[in-house]
Protein backbone atom coordinates (compact mmCIF):
# COMPACT_ATOMS: atom_id res chain seq x y z
CA UNK A 1 0.00 0.00 0.00
CA UNK A 2 1.59 3.27 -1.13
CA UNK A 3 0.18 6.30 0.68
CA UNK A 4 0.51 9.90 -0.49
CA UNK A 5 -1.31 11.76 2.24
CA UNK A 6 -0.34 13.77 5.30
CA UNK A 7 -1.29 14.22 8.92
CA UNK A 8 -1.64 11.66 11.68
CA UNK A 9 -4.20 9.67 9.70
CA UNK A 10 -1.56 8.42 7.25
CA UNK A 11 0.13 6.50 10.08
CA UNK A 12 -3.20 4.95 11.00
CA UNK A 13 -3.70 3.77 7.43
CA UNK A 14 -0.13 2.49 7.21
CA UNK A 15 -0.35 0.54 10.48
CA UNK A 16 -3.76 -0.88 9.59
CA UNK A 17 -2.43 -2.13 6.25
CA UNK A 18 0.64 -3.60 7.96
CA UNK A 19 -1.59 -5.41 10.46
CA UNK A 20 -3.16 -7.24 7.51
CA UNK A 21 0.23 -8.45 6.33
CA UNK A 22 0.71 -5.78 3.67
CA UNK A 23 3.78 -3.55 3.29
CA UNK A 24 3.13 0.18 3.71
CA UNK A 25 5.25 2.77 1.88
CA UNK A 26 5.04 6.51 2.59
CA UNK A 27 7.03 8.28 -0.16
CA UNK A 28 8.93 11.53 0.32
CA UNK A 29 8.51 13.44 -2.94
CA UNK A 30 11.42 14.84 -4.91
CA UNK A 31 12.42 18.37 -3.99
CA UNK A 32 12.04 17.65 -0.28
CA UNK A 33 14.51 16.23 2.24
CA UNK A 34 17.79 14.97 0.79
CA UNK A 35 16.84 15.65 -2.82
CA UNK A 36 16.58 19.35 -1.99
CA UNK A 37 20.29 19.41 -1.09
CA UNK A 38 23.19 19.61 -3.50
CA UNK A 39 25.03 16.84 -1.64
CA UNK A 40 28.09 15.20 -3.21
CA UNK A 41 28.07 17.30 -6.35
CA UNK A 42 24.42 16.48 -6.99
CA UNK A 43 21.86 18.93 -8.32
CA UNK A 44 19.26 20.10 -5.76
CA UNK A 45 15.66 19.75 -6.88
CA UNK A 46 12.85 22.18 -6.20
CA UNK A 47 9.53 20.69 -5.03
CA UNK A 48 7.32 19.41 -7.81
CA UNK A 49 3.85 18.34 -6.75
CA UNK A 50 2.17 17.67 -10.10
CA UNK A 51 5.14 16.42 -12.14
CA UNK A 52 4.00 12.99 -13.32
CA UNK A 53 7.50 11.61 -13.93
CA UNK A 54 8.60 12.69 -10.46
CA UNK A 55 5.98 10.46 -8.84
CA UNK A 56 7.50 7.28 -10.22
CA UNK A 57 11.02 8.59 -9.64
CA UNK A 58 10.25 9.24 -5.97
CA UNK A 59 8.39 5.99 -5.33
CA UNK A 60 9.82 3.13 -7.38
CA UNK A 61 13.18 3.06 -5.53
CA UNK A 62 11.31 2.83 -2.20
CA UNK A 63 9.29 -0.11 -3.50
CA UNK A 64 12.50 -1.82 -4.64
CA UNK A 65 14.17 -1.14 -1.28
CA UNK A 66 11.15 -2.45 0.66
CA UNK A 67 11.19 -5.59 -1.46
CA UNK A 68 14.90 -6.08 -0.71
CA UNK A 69 14.42 -5.57 3.04
CA UNK A 70 11.56 -8.07 3.24
CA UNK A 71 13.48 -10.66 1.22
CA UNK A 72 16.57 -10.25 3.42
CA UNK A 73 14.74 -10.30 6.76
CA UNK A 74 12.75 -13.40 5.86
CA UNK A 75 15.59 -15.32 4.27
CA UNK A 76 13.72 -15.34 0.98
CA UNK A 77 10.60 -16.98 2.43
CA UNK A 78 8.55 -13.78 2.17
CA UNK A 79 8.59 -11.31 -0.70
CA UNK A 80 6.77 -8.14 -1.72
CA UNK A 81 4.52 -9.01 -4.64
CA UNK A 82 4.46 -7.23 -7.98
CA UNK A 83 1.17 -5.48 -7.22
CA UNK A 84 0.26 -2.41 -5.17
CA UNK A 85 -2.54 -0.21 -3.89
CA UNK A 86 -2.17 3.59 -4.16
CA UNK A 87 -3.96 6.30 -2.19
CA UNK A 88 -3.68 10.06 -1.68
CA UNK A 89 -5.52 13.33 -1.21
CA UNK A 90 -5.09 16.62 -3.10
CA UNK A 91 -1.65 16.59 -4.74
CA UNK A 92 -1.27 13.20 -3.04
CA UNK A 93 -4.18 11.97 -5.15
CA UNK A 94 -2.39 13.28 -8.23
CA UNK A 95 0.71 11.41 -7.02
CA UNK A 96 -1.22 8.18 -6.48
CA UNK A 97 -2.66 8.13 -10.00
CA UNK A 98 0.56 9.33 -11.64
CA UNK A 99 2.70 6.77 -9.80
CA UNK A 100 0.27 3.94 -10.52
CA UNK A 101 0.58 4.69 -14.25
CA UNK A 102 4.37 4.69 -13.96
CA UNK A 103 4.41 1.46 -11.93
CA UNK A 104 2.26 -0.32 -14.50
CA UNK A 105 4.73 0.63 -17.23
CA UNK A 106 7.49 -0.90 -15.08
CA UNK A 107 5.74 -4.24 -14.68
CA UNK A 108 4.12 -3.66 -11.29
CA UNK A 109 0.34 -4.04 -11.35
CA UNK A 110 -1.84 -1.41 -9.67
CA UNK A 111 -4.62 -3.32 -7.89
CA UNK A 112 -6.60 -0.20 -7.02
CA UNK A 113 -6.03 3.56 -6.84
CA UNK A 114 -7.90 5.87 -4.45
CA UNK A 115 -7.69 9.66 -4.87
CA UNK A 116 -9.51 12.49 -3.12
CA UNK A 117 -10.00 16.05 -4.46
CA UNK A 118 -7.00 15.66 -6.73
CA UNK A 119 -5.80 17.99 -9.51
CA UNK A 120 -6.06 15.55 -12.39
CA UNK A 121 -7.16 17.64 -15.37
CA UNK A 122 -3.95 19.66 -15.25
CA UNK A 123 -4.11 20.95 -18.81
CA UNK A 124 -7.69 22.17 -18.62
CA UNK A 125 -9.84 22.46 -15.49
CA UNK A 126 -6.98 22.75 -13.00
CA UNK A 127 -5.10 25.55 -14.73
CA UNK A 128 -8.31 27.34 -15.76
CA UNK A 129 -9.61 27.41 -12.18
CA UNK A 130 -6.24 28.76 -11.04
CA UNK A 131 -6.40 31.56 -13.61
CA UNK A 132 -9.97 32.43 -12.62
CA UNK A 133 -9.01 32.56 -8.94
CA UNK A 134 -6.07 34.85 -9.68
CA UNK A 135 -8.17 37.17 -11.86
CA UNK A 136 -10.76 37.40 -9.06
CA UNK A 137 -8.03 38.11 -6.50
CA UNK A 138 -6.53 40.83 -8.70
CA UNK A 139 -9.87 42.67 -8.81
CA UNK A 140 -10.61 42.09 -5.12
CA UNK A 141 -7.40 41.87 -3.02
CA UNK A 142 -9.43 41.05 0.10
CA UNK A 143 -10.32 37.69 -1.47
CA UNK A 144 -6.69 36.57 -1.66
CA UNK A 145 -6.16 33.27 0.14
CA UNK A 146 -2.45 33.03 1.01
CA UNK A 147 -2.52 29.25 1.12
CA UNK A 148 -4.30 29.14 -2.22
CA UNK A 149 -1.60 31.43 -3.64
CA UNK A 150 1.08 29.15 -2.17
CA UNK A 151 -0.45 26.05 -3.71
CA UNK A 152 -0.71 27.65 -7.15
CA UNK A 153 2.86 28.94 -6.92
CA UNK A 154 4.14 25.54 -5.81
CA UNK A 155 2.54 24.01 -8.90
CA UNK A 156 4.13 26.60 -11.17
CA UNK A 157 7.61 27.03 -9.71
CA UNK A 158 8.75 23.57 -10.83
CA UNK A 159 7.77 24.46 -14.40
CA UNK A 160 9.64 27.76 -14.48
CA UNK A 161 13.16 26.81 -15.63
CA UNK A 162 13.98 25.63 -12.11
CA UNK A 163 14.30 21.89 -12.66
CA UNK A 164 15.16 19.81 -15.76
CA UNK A 165 12.59 17.51 -17.29
CA UNK A 166 9.47 19.48 -18.32
CA UNK A 167 9.03 20.26 -22.02
CA UNK A 168 9.25 24.02 -21.38
CA UNK A 169 12.56 23.84 -19.47
CA UNK A 170 15.05 26.27 -20.99
CA UNK A 171 12.59 27.30 -23.71
CA UNK A 172 11.83 30.80 -22.44
CA UNK A 173 8.26 29.83 -21.54
CA UNK A 174 8.09 29.67 -17.72
CA UNK A 175 4.86 29.41 -15.76
CA UNK A 176 5.85 32.11 -13.26
CA UNK A 177 7.46 35.47 -13.98
CA UNK A 178 11.13 35.82 -13.08
CA UNK A 179 10.67 37.92 -9.94
CA UNK A 180 8.07 35.58 -8.46
CA UNK A 181 10.11 32.50 -9.36
CA UNK A 182 13.07 33.73 -7.34
CA UNK A 183 10.84 34.79 -4.46
CA UNK A 184 9.08 31.43 -4.22
CA UNK A 185 12.33 29.51 -4.59
CA UNK A 186 13.61 31.39 -1.55
CA UNK A 187 10.40 30.64 0.35
CA UNK A 188 10.20 26.95 -0.49
CA UNK A 189 13.86 26.39 0.43
CA UNK A 190 13.73 28.46 3.64
CA UNK A 191 15.05 26.11 6.35
CA UNK A 192 13.87 28.43 9.14
CA UNK A 193 10.21 28.28 8.17
CA UNK A 194 8.08 26.24 10.61
CA UNK A 195 6.24 23.11 9.53
CA UNK A 196 3.02 23.63 7.59
CA UNK A 197 1.30 20.76 9.40
CA UNK A 198 -2.28 21.24 10.49
CA UNK A 199 -1.22 21.80 14.10
CA UNK A 200 1.14 24.65 13.15
CA UNK A 201 -0.75 26.29 10.28
CA UNK A 202 -1.12 29.56 12.18
CA UNK A 203 2.58 29.66 13.03
CA UNK A 204 3.50 29.08 9.40
CA UNK A 205 1.15 31.82 8.19
CA UNK A 206 2.54 34.23 10.79
CA UNK A 207 6.07 33.47 9.56
CA UNK A 208 5.04 34.14 5.95
CA UNK A 209 3.37 37.41 6.88
CA UNK A 210 6.52 38.54 8.67
CA UNK A 211 9.02 37.48 6.02
CA UNK A 212 7.14 37.14 2.71
CA UNK A 213 4.07 39.36 2.98
CA UNK A 214 4.46 41.05 -0.40
CA UNK A 215 5.06 37.72 -2.10
CA UNK A 216 2.03 35.84 -0.73
CA UNK A 217 -0.36 38.78 -1.12
CA UNK A 218 0.46 39.33 -4.79
CA UNK A 219 -1.73 37.30 -7.20
CA UNK A 220 0.18 38.58 -10.23
CA UNK A 221 2.91 35.95 -10.28
CA UNK A 222 2.26 34.18 -13.59
CA UNK A 223 4.25 34.97 -16.70
CA UNK A 224 2.48 37.42 -19.02
CA UNK A 225 2.15 35.01 -21.96
CA UNK A 226 0.77 32.23 -19.76
CA UNK A 227 -1.80 34.52 -18.13
CA UNK A 228 -2.92 36.20 -21.35
CA UNK A 229 -3.35 32.95 -23.26
CA UNK A 230 -5.59 31.32 -20.68
CA UNK A 231 -7.45 34.52 -19.75
CA UNK A 232 -8.28 34.89 -23.45
CA UNK A 233 -9.55 31.29 -23.49
CA UNK A 234 -11.78 31.99 -20.48
CA UNK A 235 -13.22 35.00 -22.29
CA UNK A 236 -13.92 32.84 -25.34
CA UNK A 237 -15.48 30.04 -23.30
CA UNK A 238 -12.75 27.60 -24.35
CA UNK A 239 -12.27 24.98 -21.58
CA UNK A 240 -9.13 23.40 -23.07
CA UNK A 241 -7.17 25.88 -25.20
CA UNK A 242 -4.00 23.75 -25.36
CA UNK A 243 -6.04 21.28 -27.45
CA UNK A 244 -8.44 23.62 -29.23
CA UNK A 245 -6.09 26.45 -30.25
CA UNK A 246 -4.05 25.50 -33.35
CA UNK A 247 -0.33 24.87 -32.77
CA UNK A 248 0.75 27.77 -34.99
CA UNK A 249 -1.22 30.17 -32.80
CA UNK A 250 0.28 28.64 -29.65
CA UNK A 251 3.71 29.34 -31.13
CA UNK A 252 2.72 32.96 -31.75
CA UNK A 253 1.51 33.27 -28.15
CA UNK A 254 4.77 31.57 -27.05
CA UNK A 255 2.90 28.99 -25.02
CA UNK A 256 3.40 25.86 -27.15
CA UNK A 257 5.99 24.46 -24.70
CA UNK A 258 3.84 25.46 -21.74
CA UNK A 259 0.97 23.48 -23.29
CA UNK A 260 3.30 20.54 -23.92
CA UNK A 261 4.26 20.50 -20.23
CA UNK A 262 0.63 20.67 -19.14
CA UNK A 263 -0.31 17.85 -21.53
CA UNK A 264 2.46 15.50 -20.39
CA UNK A 265 1.33 15.91 -16.77
CA UNK A 266 -2.41 15.72 -17.41
CA UNK A 267 -4.03 12.58 -15.94
CA UNK A 268 -7.42 12.77 -17.64
CA UNK A 269 -6.75 9.90 -20.04
CA UNK A 270 -5.06 7.82 -17.34
CA UNK A 271 -8.24 7.95 -15.25
CA UNK A 272 -10.61 7.33 -18.15
CA UNK A 273 -8.64 4.50 -19.77
CA UNK A 274 -7.08 2.68 -16.81
CA UNK A 275 -7.10 -1.12 -16.85
CA UNK A 276 -7.26 -1.17 -13.04
CA UNK A 277 -9.84 0.13 -10.57
CA UNK A 278 -9.79 3.84 -9.68
CA UNK A 279 -12.08 5.34 -7.04
CA UNK A 280 -12.38 9.09 -6.58
CA UNK A 281 -13.73 11.29 -3.80
CA UNK A 282 -14.50 15.02 -4.03
CA UNK A 283 -15.12 17.76 -1.48
CA UNK A 284 -18.38 19.41 -2.54
CA UNK A 285 -17.44 23.01 -1.64
CA UNK A 286 -13.86 22.85 -2.85
CA UNK A 287 -12.78 26.09 -4.55
CA UNK A 288 -9.13 25.05 -4.96
CA UNK A 289 -9.73 21.74 -6.76
CA UNK A 290 -13.22 22.35 -8.05
CA UNK A 291 -15.73 19.48 -8.46
CA UNK A 292 -15.42 19.83 -12.24
CA UNK A 293 -11.88 18.40 -11.82
CA UNK A 294 -13.27 14.85 -11.85
CA UNK A 295 -12.41 13.44 -15.31
CA UNK A 296 -14.86 10.53 -15.19
CA UNK A 297 -18.06 10.79 -13.14
CA UNK A 298 -18.47 7.00 -13.15
CA UNK A 299 -15.36 6.75 -10.96
CA UNK A 300 -16.57 9.24 -8.36
CA UNK A 301 -17.30 6.91 -5.42
CA UNK A 302 -17.81 9.49 -2.66
CA UNK A 303 -18.81 13.15 -2.40
CA UNK A 304 -18.23 14.74 1.00
CA UNK A 305 -19.27 18.14 2.42
CA UNK A 306 -16.76 20.90 3.07
CA UNK A 307 -13.94 22.80 1.39
CA UNK A 308 -10.57 21.43 0.29
CA UNK A 309 -8.90 21.01 3.73
CA UNK A 310 -12.14 19.79 5.31
CA UNK A 311 -12.53 17.03 2.73
CA UNK A 312 -9.22 15.35 3.55
CA UNK A 313 -10.13 13.07 6.47
CA UNK A 314 -13.64 12.14 5.24
CA UNK A 315 -12.38 11.29 1.75
CA UNK A 316 -9.32 9.27 2.76
CA UNK A 317 -11.23 7.43 5.48
CA UNK A 318 -14.08 6.45 3.15
CA UNK A 319 -11.71 5.44 0.36
CA UNK A 320 -9.41 3.37 2.58
CA UNK A 321 -11.91 1.62 4.81
CA UNK A 322 -14.27 1.07 1.90
CA UNK A 323 -11.64 -1.07 0.18
CA UNK A 324 -11.46 -4.85 0.45
CA UNK A 325 -7.75 -5.59 0.36
CA UNK A 326 -6.58 -8.87 -1.09
CA UNK A 327 -5.31 -11.33 1.50
CA UNK A 328 -1.51 -11.67 1.41
CA UNK A 329 -0.30 -14.99 0.05
CA UNK A 330 2.34 -17.26 1.51
CA UNK A 331 5.21 -18.53 -0.60
CA UNK A 332 6.37 -22.10 -0.21
CA UNK A 333 9.92 -22.78 0.92
CA UNK A 334 11.04 -23.87 -2.55
CA UNK A 335 10.76 -20.20 -3.58
CA UNK A 336 8.02 -20.95 -6.08
CA UNK A 337 5.43 -18.33 -6.89
CA UNK A 338 3.25 -17.20 -3.98
CA UNK A 339 0.33 -19.48 -3.21
CA UNK A 340 -2.36 -19.67 -0.65
CA UNK A 341 -1.18 -20.99 2.70
CA UNK A 342 0.13 -24.52 2.01
CA UNK A 343 -1.12 -27.51 3.95
CA UNK A 344 1.26 -28.14 6.78
CA UNK A 345 2.51 -31.71 6.82
CA UNK A 346 2.37 -33.11 10.30
CA UNK A 347 5.51 -34.59 11.73
CA UNK A 348 5.39 -38.43 11.82
CA UNK A 349 4.38 -39.90 15.11
CA UNK A 350 7.20 -41.47 17.07
CA UNK A 351 7.25 -45.25 17.48
CA UNK A 352 5.40 -46.59 20.48
CA UNK A 353 7.71 -47.06 23.38
CA UNK A 354 8.22 -50.64 24.57
CA UNK A 355 7.06 -50.92 28.12
CA UNK A 356 9.58 -52.18 30.64
CA UNK A 357 8.69 -55.61 32.11
CA UNK A 358 7.04 -55.52 35.49
CA UNK A 359 9.07 -56.65 38.44
CA UNK A 360 7.97 -60.07 39.79
CA UNK A 361 5.69 -59.96 42.78
CA UNK A 362 7.34 -60.79 46.05
CA UNK A 363 6.36 -64.14 47.68
CA UNK A 364 3.61 -64.05 50.28
CA UNK A 365 4.84 -64.14 53.85
CA UNK A 366 3.25 -66.91 55.92
CA UNK A 367 1.71 -65.72 59.15
CA UNK A 368 2.96 -67.27 62.41
CA UNK A 369 0.42 -69.68 64.06
CA UNK A 370 -1.57 -68.23 66.92
CA UNK A 371 -0.45 -69.16 70.38
CA UNK A 372 -2.83 -71.59 72.27
CA UNK A 373 -5.04 -70.00 74.86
Amino acid sequence: VILYTNGASVLEFAMFAASMGLVSILPHLTGFGESAKAGSGGVPLVPSIVDKKAKTTATLPLYTKAKSIVDEMSGGITTVGNAAYFMGYSEGGNSAIGAADGFEKNGITPVKVMAGSAPLMIRSTTVMSIIQSLLAAASDPSSVDPFGILYMALVGVAFSDTRPGPANFGQGQPFLNEESTQGYLALFTDKDAPSIGAESKEAYLAYLQTNYLQLISNPNFLSTNFLNFFANAIGNGDPDPCVNVPMEQQVVFEVDKICATLSENDLTDVVRNSSYEIELCQAEDDTLIVPESVPDASKLKYSVPGNHPEGNIPCTTKLFYGTIFEKPKIREENNSSPTQSPNITKAPKSDKKTKAPKAPKSAKISKAPKAPK
